[in-house]
């Protein structure tokens, strides 16, 4: 099994510049672009919390951009799919002690959240696509069309979700190219059938991995 790391990034991703990349779940205009893999990774290190088994979670994750967004397209196989779809105005949830919890880790999901200057971006999905997604602008809502997201599941049972989100909907340009912060989470349930209570109560099991980006 997994054991927690404690190993961090000493480095900046370095995000290459990629014209022409199509949002359609596909993965065939990504050749040439760095992947970062789950878990392991040469340079960047996963953040690994709970008993994850070899098996229970594979994937990568490739980023890009173009004057008009950043791009990501992820790989994404996990051996127990166990998702709900969970709008945002239902995603803050108390225990029968009020205890108050996050329910997008209750199920599998992915959270990709972008920090720059005062803006703070964040969107959930689920292997089948977009769960919701926030701007924050110092600490305020700011309503922004979501970002476009595409997924198709493969034959050998993996999900590529592509996304991308506009530079012009995070309220930025991407000249401004210190500052950047990206974090990527996976959370990993496998517990199909179980209740909120019982959920609340299972010990969390997640990847997740954060580094400042430069774009080149």
């Amino acid at each position: 099994m997994l054991a927690i790391s404690t190993k961090s990034a000493a480095q900046k991703m370095s995000i290459p510049f990629q014209a022409g990349i199509q949002v359609d779940g596909k993965s065939n205009d990504w050749d040439g672009i760095r992947e970062y893999r789950f878990i392991s990774d040469s340079d960047f290190s996963w953040q690994v919390s709970g008993n994850i088994g070899d098996s229970d979670l594979l994937g990568t994750v490739k980023i890009a951009w173009s004057n008009d967004g950043l791009y990501f397209c992820i790989e994404w196989k996990d051996d127990i799919v166990d998702t709900k779809f969970i709008p945002q105005d239902s995603s803050i949830i108390r225990s029968a002690s009020g205890r108050r919890m996050d329910a997008m880790y209750l199920y599998d999901n992915l959270k990709i959240q972008l920090r720059a200057k005062d803006l703070n971006y964040s969107c959930w999905l689920a292997p089948d696509g977009l769960q919701w997604h926030q701007l924050l602008e110092k600490k305020s809502r700011v309503n922004r069309p979501p970002p476009t997201t595409k997924s198709s599941l493969n034959e050998e049972g993996s999900t590529t979700i592509e996304l991308k989100i506009d530079w012009v909907h995070f309220g930025i340009s991407p000249e401004i190219t210190d500052g950047f912060n990206l974090l990527i989470l996976i959370n990993d349930t496998d517990v199909p059938g179980y209740s909120v209570s019982k959920r609340m109560k299972t010990p969390r099991k997640f990847v997740s991995f954060s580094n400042e980006i430069t774009l080149n």
